[in-house]
């Protein structure tokens, strides 16, 4: 479901700015002093003599700013007006508690937490806000009625701009529903991405973000309310660090992407980064010979950014510790550390995991991609469906393209990665996996020689026609290498890229002149610079390494170098998530257009020239169905090579939980369980949980992770159903929702 906004919007809609609700809260008590109200003139007046900080800055404000702080607070109806009058709104409830709170002191921007939630109602309660941003986090058709049901009920939404300089539109994309909703004017966007979102993030925590490795968008997601009281086993601190100590494999040190921990322990548990960030330092003061840091660049970390803002966003899913260092972007954590129960029912995670015999959690909290513990493996008839295709496919000649058609969560790209790590290479079949699409076909090229590695790349061209150098280089190549002549040419200025060029065409790599013209300078500047960058994929770009509007024959070229280099029967490109192709999550239907011609064209192209080239692309039924039309050409050619994957049958789920259990569990242990234990050894889950793999490991790691000494074993049914309800609440799911 996709549409622009909500409704159709009126202009005087878009009334949010981003605005400090501590400079709201000072000018409401200062009004109310006044039990017959202001003129706006006077509220203006009453700031400056009052000097009443609505920021951190201690300048005065514009008439401007002063103009949105009124305006905010009348939209709230925390003040109304009476002619040309504003008063304060007594009648509202919140608005009398809020009277009834201390205003934060001069200079201090931090709202208290009664503070917090009164303001949260006041925005939940407005109608702008609601339909144009909150609602959006609501699952299927659900809604919320107050605070603490939006908090508790809502989904993450994921927001994104893009990948074009013609394009300026915001999209949001509920992760639940797939609804989708675009910004497409300057007043929208300054009012729902830098107003209410930032209300929403910043001001009043009902929300947290943090941006995607992949393709640059950022997951928004509601946030519980927490006291973070650094006393007691029940703070969310203390809460995330034993949940962090559950996650430790069995061997002496466990290593920890802080994404992932991001995405385990705050968008899964509902709660703050700031909260993960925290329990880290505990671990640094209470272990800190048992607790690394691995830092990384900060030019690193930003490679992606495209202005300052985008860059604070990035960073944020970096770890630092409080006195500053450098960005931390995975810490590895010993054994040893334990957490010490502070009463008589506390239990430490190690001893909850001896008592359900497993050695650590077998399922992953995200339940994306490939089992961290078990086998690589789909369902047992999925698997032989694959392999008989490949084995028809692999009779010919060519190219073949087949598509992987599921529902989100079903294996999708479990399926590629069985495929990239174990079929393939089996079959001498050299498979590059990407995890999306990208919103242009260079995109591909950028991760696809990046993954290689520069070095790589040149050493494959230059074997295939370096040989044909004009020049001093004949006969040399086994004395010192090419890279020594290289150097030695760039000492001596001497510019060996025309030759090159000349002598890539004459290898038959490729006819074009300006593509052998690009490929000659990823192996002659290779002195300069030995690695590839994001923006040598850019077209138009300065320095860029690809030629305009040549994307198909580019790839073909690749292709024929990669196949030789690497002696490989064939190449592999396995594609994930094209649905945002399809679907247009992150580009208008032109780009996805273009896109899918320019892939229908590399077809056609390494087909002629005879390139045993495969494709694997992943979708989901919708987005197949959108690309038929956006390019029917190209799905003509893969239309009778298409591989669905079907919901897991209640035998294949029990097969999915018993590979990752027995994973877990030592030989030593006692055999007289069952193969499911903790679990029980008949299915108990709903079959809209058990049928879904993404949903059945989400709901088995959070049964094994809020497990406690007083958890009767194996798991009841209302244990378990319990756990379903929290993850999936019945009332809001049926069937196969998308996750």
């Amino acid at each position: 479901m996709a549409n622009k906004l909500p409704h159709p919007v009126r202009q005087s809609e878009y009334w949010m700015r981003t605005i400090s609700f501590a400079g709201l809260h000072r000018i409401l008590k200062a009004v109310a002093d006044f039990p017959n109200g202001l003129r706006a003139s006077e509220i203006n007046k009453l700031v400056q003599e009052k000097d009443i900080s609505l920021t951190r800055r201690s300048s005065s404000p514009a008439p401007t700013t002063l103009y949105h702080y009124r305006n905010t607070l009348l939209h709230l109806h925390a003040l109304e007006r009476d002619g040309q009058m504003l008063r304060v709104n007594y009648e509202d409830p919140n608005v009398y508690k809020l009277l009834c709170q201390p205003a934060p002191a001069k200079g201090d921007q931090a709202l208290c937490d009664a503070a917090k939630d009164l303001f949260a109602a006041l925005v939940l309660k407005n109608e702008q806000c609601r339909s144009l941003f909150f609602d959006l986090f609501m699952p299927s058709d659900a809604s919320f009625d107050s605070v603490s049901s939006f908090r508790q009920n809502g989904v993450p939404v994921k927001w994104s701009r893009p990948r074009s300089f013609h394009v300026k539109e915001v999209i949001f994309q509920n992760s639940t529903t797939g609804h989708t909703a675009y910004l497409t004017s300057y007043a929208s966007v300054a009012a729902i991405l830098y107003g209410v979102r930032y209300w929403a993030r910043d001001e009043l925590e009902l929300i947290d973000e943090y941006s995607q490795r992949s393709d640059g968008s950022t997951i928004m997601f509601p946030v519980l309310h927490t006291g973070l009281s650094e006393k007691g086993i029940d703070s969310a601190v203390l809460k995330t660090i034993r949940f962090i100590l559950s996650l430790r494999t069995p061997g002496e040190w466990t290593s920890f992407s802080v994404f992932d921990l991001i995405v385990c322990c705050c968008e899964d548990r509902r709660q703050p980064i700031r909260v993960l960030f925290r329990a880290i330092d505990w671990l640094l003061r209470e272990w800190p010979h048992h607790t690394v840091l691995i830092p990384t660049s900060r030019a690193l970390a930003t490679l992606a950014a495209t202005s300052p803002p985008r860059e604070d966003l990035e960073l944020k899913r970096y770890y630092k510790t409080s006195n500053g260092g450098p960005y931390i972007s995975h810490i590895r954590i010993h054994r040893d550390i334990t957490l010490k129960p502070t009463g008589s029912s506390q239990i430490i995670m190690s001893d909850i995991l001896q008592k359900l015999r497993l050695d650590s959690n077998p399922f992953e909290p995200s339940a994306a991609g490939a089992p961290l513990l078990g086998e690589l493996s789909p369902p047992k008839k999925l698997a032989e469906k694959t392999k008989e295709l490949l084995d028809v496919h692999q009779t010919g000649q060519g190219v073949k393209a087949i598509v992987i058609v599921g529902e989100y969560g079903l294996g999708k790209t479990c399926l590629l990665q069985w495929l990239h790590s174990e079929i393939f290479p089996s079959r001498q079949i050299k498979s590059f996996y990407f995890d999306n699409p990208g919103v242009q076909f260079y995109d591909l090229a950028n991760m696809l020689l990046r993954t290689i590695g520069r070095k790589d790349f040149a050493k494959f061209i230059w074997e295939l026609a370096g040989s044909r150098v004009s020049g001093s280089y004949q006969g040399r190549l086994f004395e010192k290498g090419y890279e020594e002549y290289l150097s030695s040419s760039y000492r001596r200025r001497q510019d060996v890229t025309s030759s090159l060029q000349e002598a890539i065409i004459n290898a038959d790599v490729t006819t074009d002149e300006q593509i052998a013209y690009c490929l000659s300078r990823i192996v002659t500047e290779i002195v300069k610079q030995p690695y590839f960058e994001y923006r040598d994929f850019i077209p138009r770009q300065k320095g860029s390494m690809v030629p305009e509007g040549e994307e198909a024959p580019y790839f073909r070229a690749i292709l024929k170098t990669i196949s030789q280099g690497m002696t490989a029967k064939a190449v592999a490109f396995l594609i994930d998530e094209f649905e945002e192709i399809g679907l247009q999550k992150r580009l208008t239907r032109r780009a996805a257009h273009d896109y899918l011609a320019t892939l229908k064209r590399l077809i056609n192209l390494a087909q002629s020239e005879q390139v045993n080239f495969w494709v694997v692309l992943s979708m989901t039924p919708d987005a197949y169905e959108i690309t038929k039309e956006l390019e029917p050409s190209l799905i003509e050619r893969i239309s009778a090579q298409i591989l669905s994957i079907e919901l897991l049958t209640s035998s294949e789920a029990l097969a999915l939980m018993k590979s990752r259990i027995t994973a877990a569990r030592s030989e030593e242990t006692n055999g007289s369980m069952g193969d499911l234990f903790p679990f029980p050894d008949d299915i108990v889950f709903r079959p809209n949980i058990y049928s879904n793999p993404r949903r059945l490991v989400k709901t088995c790691f959070r049964a094994i992770a809020q497990a406690d000494s007083d958890v009767q074993l194996p798991f009841t049914e209302d244990y378990l159903h319990k756990i379903e309800e929290e993850l999936y609440p019945s009332s809001t799911t049926s069937g196969n929702a998308q996750l």
